[in-house]
């Protein structure tokens, strides 16, 4: 399987986090982004 980089829009919950963290152990390059108003 090819190793994908995705950006994983991250918010103040907890949410946002864990769905990041289960696709980094899946071997998924992840970069975390937020957005400062």
């Amino acid at each position: 399987m090819s190793r994908l980089t995705e950006l994983a829009a991250m918010s103040d919950g907890v949410d946002s986090a864990v769905a990041a963290a289960l696709h980094a152990e899946q071997g998924h390059a992840v970069t975390g982004v937020t957005l400062n108003l």
